[in-house]
């Protein structure tokens, strides 16, 4: 189904070199793959993208850089440079920042799930009702429209590009608007749903990502 990821992929399994240049672009490597490039971590260590063949056959494009000193798949790569810092993944939560940057490089296109805020809302829970309808609406088809999700401190800031104060401000703001709503525990996190998550959602066509944001908020 056009617009739906499948697999909890930490890098870029069985792809075309012309996605995988796709998702370099968006990253903001510019280089030929397999040239070598300013690692985009640091600026300061040379980095380079280069395949990794694993024992079924399939491929596996890896980002590779003293600054991380480890090769990472290029879903990870684009979560560690949201966090800031290197830091352990579950597959899925490298599965929904691949996703994420599957949209960025206009390789996936998300559901609307006609989430509304009140005219008058500030910045802050706008930012973070648009980056949780673009979560939910990229997840894998084997989460219906309706689940319910996990929007953690340390992710949901960082998907958010806010800081985690700003980010938690705007989750009660929309807590009490009814925007988004608690139903429920998984091993110790709050399960969310968007209120728009009850009514049907409808493909969307491809849509801009949303335009960076300061971690401050502003």
């Amino acid at each position: 189904m056009q617009g739906r990821l499948s697999g909890d992929r930490d890098g870029s399994l069985g792809i075309t070199r012309d996605e995988t240049a796709l998702r370099a672009k968006a990253l903001g490597i510019t280089a030929p793959l397999f040239d070598s490039f300013p690692c985009i971590l640091d600026g300061q260590h040379t980095a380079r993208l280069h395949p990794m063949r694993l024992k079924d056959g399939k491929v596996v494009w890896q980002y590779a850089s003293r600054a991380l000193g480890r090769s990472v798949g290029l879903n990870e790569l684009r979560g560690i440079r949201a966090y800031g810092a290197d830091r352990g993944m579950t597959r899925q939560e490298a599965a929904r920042w691949g996703e994420r940057l599957d949209f960025e490089a206009g390789l996936a296109w998300p559901y609307l799930l006609g989430v509304h805020l009140p005219v008058s809302s500030p910045l802050p829970p706008e930012i973070v009702a648009q980056h949780m309808e673009l979560f939910v609406g990229l997840r894998d088809d084997r989460w219906p429209i309706d689940e319910p999700f996990v929007f953690a401190r340390a992710f949901g800031s960082a998907y958010c590009d806010l800081s985690p104060d700003v980010w938690r401000g705007a989750m009660r703001w929309l807590r009490r608007e009814r925007i988004i709503v608690r139903v429920g525990e998984s091993h110790r996190a709050d399960l969310w749903k968007l209120a728009a998550q009850s009514g049907p959602a409808r493909p969307a066509a491809k849509v801009e990502s949303s335009p960076p944001h300061a971690r401050s908020g502003a």
